[in-house]
């Protein structure tokens, strides 16, 4: 093998080489590395919106509001530009599929989510939610366009390195060629080439010139990390710029969060309210008698428990209609409130017409005379607004017990014999009260 093509052979492998292992550097650096933490990243990102978003969801689902669910769906997507699709799934609504078309060479991430029951924690449903990552897909576009630029560098300068050592190293394979058929038997120097000094001659000058020449590219070389000194400033600017709308934005989160708290609170509190006429519901009965109870039974002080029952409630709805059943309830509760006044006092709906007063610290006594002063109340009521202007004469039935509860006595004892002095009150023909019994276990 001639020596010229040894070296010219080794100069291009070591560059191939080189560039080959550039180019897994790179491909490393991005498969490995930057999309992996860019993937992270962005997951973590949509999976705070999503969690963000996945009580409101739950609160709607639970109430089976499908129209609200669709609107909050429509107005998610349409101001993230990042979010293509939702796709809710529910027993009671069906699936709700939200969101524009999304091209094949689309980078998505898809998250799924259960949606739990705000009371239960029973599962509602389930929930997709479709991200875009522009990111990503920008980080995939520029990493192409790198590798392809890569690639036609490379060839380009493999090709100048093919030339450039061709006519670089012709003066030495011509010495090297004559050194080669020399024959020193003869010692016939004319055969040298003349040029052969002016050869090594230009390589002197050639390699003066290409110290010429790094001098002139380590003067640009210098300007390029003057300029590279300045994008990474114009960088810095850009990040921190982004850094202080990431902070707004965690900002606006944060303040999102208390706000869905606060709603979270009044939805609790609502679920503790009778719809028709605003005060507390059986629920809201059963946990404040259950507490007072308690108290009662530690501390060793009487408790009265009132239920009442609109009196030939059936005869109004079936004379005047529903609305105007629905306006005496609501007058009902109106008066029965206006009377209970203490914290510690409960007044609920019990039932369709049928109401209950939790009376703390209160006796036999107190509590009869509590229920008489309901009863003129009512038959003391003004006319009532339509529809239900024309229902007069509305009474009620009353049955109450009073007891200083013990360790062995039973709160569905107590409600039994209230509810049970009710239906005597009924029996003996409406419009009076009666006392129950509630005696010891």
């Amino acid at each position: 093998m001639k020596p010229s093509v040894s070296v010219r052979t080794r100069i291009l492998g070591t560059v191939i080489v080189f560039a080959f292992a550039l180019f897994m550097l790179v491909q490393y650096q991005y498969e490995v590395k930057l999309k992996v933490i860019l993937n992270t990243t962005e997951q973590s990102k949509y999976e705070t919106v999503a969690d963000t978003v996945l009580p409101i969801l739950a609160v709607n689902t639970a109430f089976e509001l499908e129209h609200e669910n669709r609107q909050y769906i429509s107005e998610l997507v349409r101001q993230n530009p990042d979010l293509v699709r939702v796709i809710l799934t529910a027993d009671g609504m069906g699936m709700i599929d939200i969101g524009e078309h999304i091209a094949e060479n689309t980078t998505l991430i898809r998250l799924h989510k259960i949606v739990p029951d705000p009371q239960g924690g029973s599962a509602l449903g389930e929930v997709t939610f479709i991200f875009t990552s522009r990111v990503l897909q920008m980080t995939e576009q520029e990493h192409r366009t790198f590798i392809i630029s890569f690639v036609l560098v490379a060839g380009l300068l493999l090709l100048l390195l093919i030339v450039i050592l061709h006519y670089a190293m012709r003066p030495i394979y011509v010495l090297l060629n004559w050194i080669r058929d020399f024959d020193p038997k003869t010692d016939d120097m004319s055969t040298m080439p003349e040029a052969c000094c002016d050869e090594v001659r230009m390589i002197e000058e050639s390699m003066q010139q290409m110290f010429e020449r790094i001098r002139h590219y380590t003067a640009e070389l210098d300007e390029l990390n003057r300029n590279l000194d300045e994008k990474v400033r114009e960088r810095t600017d850009a990040l921190s710029w982004t850094n202080a709308q990431l902070q707004e934005e965690i900002r606006i989160r944060e303040a999102a969060e208390q706000a869905l708290k606060a709603a979270n609170e009044r939805l609790t509190a609502l679920s503790r309210l009778d719809v028709l006429t605003g005060i507390a519901n059986r629920r809201s009965f059963q946990e404040h008698l259950n507490e007072s109870w308690a108290v009662c039974v530690r501390e060793q002080i009487p408790l009265s428990l009132i239920i009442c029952d609109i009196d030939h409630f059936k005869r109004v709805n079936d004379t005047y209609g529903h609305p105007a059943g629905d306006v005496v309830i609501r007058s009902i509760a109106e008066i029965l409130g206006t009377e209970i006044r203490r914290a510690s006092d409960l007044v609920a709906r019990y039932g369709g017409e049928e109401f209950a007063v939790i009376l703390f610290d209160t006796g036999y006594a107190d509590a009869l005379a509590l229920a008489k002063r309901l009863q003129e109340k009512v038959w003391a009521m003004p006319p009532l607004p339509p529809p239900a202007e024309a229902v007069s004469g509305i009474t009620l039935s009353f049955g109450f017990c009073s007891l200083v509860p013990g360790p062995h006595d039973s709160i569905a004892k107590c409600i039994a014999a209230a509810d049970q002095a009710l239906y005597k009150a009924k029996k003996a023909g409406r419009d009076r009260i009666v006392y129950g019994e509630c005696s010891e276990e």
